[in-house]
C-alpha cells in the first residue's frame, strides 16, 4: 500500500512540473523586442516618414529586413526547444525538437551576422558610443560561434556539448528584451540612459543572460548522472562505472592545474579495443594542450580540439603502450593479453590506467625485444617524424638538417632520416651534442654557438622541431627543389606555405599524416636493432605535476615517459 501511494503521488508530481514555464519565460523576455522589431517593419514597408532616428534603416534597409524576421523567428521558436518532450521523436520519425533547428539553425546565423553588419556598417545612434559598439561587435560574434560550434558538435553526436553551445548562443540572442527589461527601472528611477550607462545596462543583460544559460548547463550536466559515486579529489562518476587513476585536468594553465584523480573506465564498443595502459610519454603537445600555449595566430582554431572556456579532454596523453584488456565482439585482430602500442592522436586519453580506440585505428604490437616504457617512445615522437620525413622523399646522398634534433621528434627524425641513407647535421645544445652524434648525426650544430641559416651550407631537406626556422629565415640554406618541413608552424607560415612553395620552386610542408603501417614499420625497425629509444625522464603518474614542469622548460632530450602501471623489464624472446 505504501509503494503504490508513493508512486501515484510522484505520477502526480510528474504531471504537475511546470514544465512549459521556462519556454512562457522566454517568450515573455523576447515579447518587448518582437513587438518593437515588428513596429520597425511595419515603419519601413509603409512608407512612414524618414526622420534622423530611422534614416539609417531607410538609407540601407536589406540588413534590418533580414535581421528581425531572423531574430522573432529565433527567439520565439527556439524558446520551445527546452521542452523535454519536443526533444524525442516517436519511433521512425523526427522529433519536433530536430525539425525546429533546421530552422532555428539559419535564422540565429542569420540574426548574428546581420546584427554585425548593422554594427560595423551604420552610423552609431544617439548614446551609442564606442564601448557599446565593441560590446556589440564582441556578443555578435561570440552568438554566431556558439552556434557553429552547436554545429560541429551535433555533427560528432555530442549531444551534451551541442545543447550548451546552442543554449549560450540563444542567451546572447534574446538579450534585447533582457536590456529591455533591465533598462525599464533605470529610466524610471534616474532618467534617459547617457553613452556609459547605455553601455553598461546592455551589456550587463547580456552577462546576465549568459550566466543564467551557463547555470542550467551545468545543472543539466549534473542531473544526466543522477545516480553517482564520489572518489578522490572530488571526482563524480556515473552509477555503474568503473572507475580509473588518471592524470585530470579541469582547466587551461601551469602544470599545478593537473592532477591524479578517478574518472569512469572508458567501456569498448564493437569494434573497440581497451586498453591497460602501462606507460605513455609526456609530450610538447600535452604542454600546449595543457597551458593553450599555442602558435601565434591558432589560438581560436586550436579551440575546436582542444576546448573554448575549459578543456574539452580533461586527460592528456597522446600514445600508450600497454595490454589488452578487453575487445569488442567485432573485434578480430587483437585478443586480451596482447602486448600493445598506439596513437591516440588529438582525441588524447593515454595518461590513464586504461585506453579505449577503435581497433582499425593506429594501434599494433609493441616490439618483443623492449619493454613497456621503451616501446611507447616509438608512438609520438617516431609517428610524427616518419610522417613528416615521408613527405620530403628523401634519397641515399641527400642532405639533411635537423632543427631541434634531441627533443622526442628531433631523435626520432635523425635515426629516420639516416635510416634513409641522407647525410644528417642535427641543431642541438652543446650537452646533447654526444647524444645526438650517437643517433646517426653527421655533423651536430650548437645553436648557442653557430646560426645555421648564417653559415652558408645548403640542404636538400630542413626540419624544424622547434618552431623557429620559418620559410623566410632559411629560404637560403636550402638548395634548389629542396623541402622544408615545419612540424611546429604558425598561423602565418601555414598560410603563406603554398606561395612560398609556388614562388621559389622549393617545397614548404606544414601537415603530415601517419598511419598504422608507420607505426609497424618503427616496430620492425625497434625489432631489428635499427631504431634506439631515448629516454630522459621516467616519472610515475602521481608525479604528473613534476612531469609537466620539466616539458615545460624546454630542456629534454628525447622522451619524457610517464609509467601508469609498473611492469617489469622486457628481455629479448629466447631462440632456443
Amino acid at each position: 500500500m505504501i509503494t503504490e501511494t508513493t508512486g501515484v503521488s510522484a505520477a502526480v508530481k510528474r504531471r504537475s512540473n511546470p514544465v512549459w514555464l521556462v519556454p512562457a519565460a522566454l517568450i515573455f523576455i523576447s515579447i518587448i523586442p518582437v513587438i518593437f522589431g515588428s513596429l520597425r517593419l511595419a515603419e519601413l514597408t509603409g512608407g512612414a516618414a524618414v526622420t534622423p532616428a530611422n534614416q539609417r534603416f531607410f538609407d540601407s534597409p536589406v540588413p534590418v529586413l533580414i535581421h528581425i524576421p531572423a531574430a522573432i523567428v529565433y527567439s520565439l521558436l527556439g524558446a520551445f526547444q527546452f521542452v523535454p518532450s519536443l526533444r524525442r521523436g516517436k519511433r521512425g520519425r523526427r522529433s519536433w525538437h530536430r525539425s525546429a533547428g533546421v530552422i532555428l539553425i539559419p535564422a540565429g546565423l542569420l540574426s548574428a551576422l546581420s546584427g554585425l553588419w548593422m554594427a560595423v556598417f551604420y552610423d552609431l545612434p544617439p548614446d551609442d558610443g564606442v564601448i557599446l559598439l565593441i560590446l556589440r561587435l564582441v556578443f555578435g560574434t561570440a552568438m554566431a560561434a556558439s552556434i557553429v560550434l552547436g554545429i560541429l558538435a551535433i555533427r560528432r553526436r555530442d549531444f551534451v556539448a551541442h545543447g550548451a553551445w546552442m543554449a549560450r548562443g540563444y542567451a546572447i540572442g534574446i538579450a534585447a528584451g533582457t536590456q529591455a527589461l533591465v533598462s525599464i527601472p533605470w529610466f524610471v528611477l534616474a532618467g534617459p540612459t547617457n553613452e556609459l550607462s547605455r553601455a553598461v545596462l546592455l551589456g550587463a543583460a547580456w552577462v546576465l543572460n549568459l550566466a543564467v544559460a551557463e547555470y542550467f548547463i551545468r545543472r543539466r550536466v549534473q542531473r544526466s548522472t543522477p545516480s553517482s559515486r564520489k572518489f578522490g579529489s572530488g571526482t563524480v562518476l556515473p552509477a555503474g562505472a568503473f572507475p580509473m587513476r588518471a592524470a585530470v585536468y579541469r582547466k587551461f594553465g601551469a602544470p599545478e592545474v593537473v592532477s591524479v584523480g578517478k574518472v569512469p573506465q572508458p567501456s569498448p564498443g564493437p569494434r573497440d579495443v581497451l586498453v591497460k595502459v602501462h606507460a605513455s610519454t609526456v609530450s610538447a603537445a600535452d604542454y600546449r594542450s595543457r597551458s593553450r600555449n599555442v602558435p601565434k595566430g591558432l589560438g581560436l582554431l586550436a579551440a575546436k580540439g582542444l576546448g573554448l572556456f575549459r578543456p574539452r579532454h580533461r586527460v592528456l596523453g597522446m600514445d600508450f603502450a600497454g595490454v589488452v584488456a578487453a575487445v569488442g565482439p567485432d573485434v578480430t585482430k587483437f585478443h586480451p593479453g596482447d602486448e600493445v602500442i598506439g596513437m591516440l592522436g588529438a582525441d588524447f586519453g593515454g595518461h590513464a590506467e586504461y585506453a579505449c580506440l577503435r581497433e582499425d585505428g593506429n594501434i599494433t604490437v609493441k616490439p618483443r625485444n623492449v619493454g613497456f616504457e621503451e616501446a611507447v617512445t616509438l608512438v609520438f615522437g617516431g609517428l610524427t617524424a616518419r610522417s613528416f620525413l615521408t613527405r620530403a622523399d628523401i634519397k641515399p646522398g641527400d642532405t639533411a638538417l635537423i632543427n631541434g634534433a634531441s627533443g622526442a621528434v628531433g631523435t626520432a627524425a635523425v635515426q629516420l632520416a639516416k635510416q634513409l641513407g641522407a647525410h644528417v647535421t642535427g641543431v642541438s645544445s652543446a650537452a646533447n651534442a654526444e647524444l645526438v652524434t650517437s643517433l646517426g648525426a653527421d655533423r651536430v650544430i650548437d645553436y648557442a654557438q653557430i646560426d645555421f641559416t648564417a653559415e652558408g651550407e645548403t640542404y636538400d631537406v630542413v626540419m624544424d622541431c622547434v618552431g623557429n626556422a620559418p620559410f623566410e629565415r632559411i629560404e637560403a640554406s636550402l638548395n634548389p627543389g629542396g623541402t622544408l618541413l615545419l612540424v611546429i608552424a604558425d598561423l602565418k607560415a601555414i598560410l603563406r606555405a603554398s606561395s612560398s612553395t609556388k614562388k621559389s620552386g622549393k617545397q614548404v610542408i606544414v601537415t603530415s599524416k601517419y598511419s598504422v603501417d608507420d607505426l609497424r614499420h618503427l616496430v620492425h625497425l625497434a625489432e631489428s636493432g635499427q631504431y634506439r629509444p631515448v629516454i630522459d625522464r621516467t616519472y610515475d603518474l602521481d608525479d604528473i605535476v613534476e612531469a609537466h614542469r620539466f616539458v615545460e622548460t624546454g630542456r629534454k632530450a628525447g622522451n619524457i615517459v610517464l609509467q601508469i602501471t609498473p611492469s617489469p623489464r622486457v628481455s629479448p624472446p629466447s631462440t632456443a
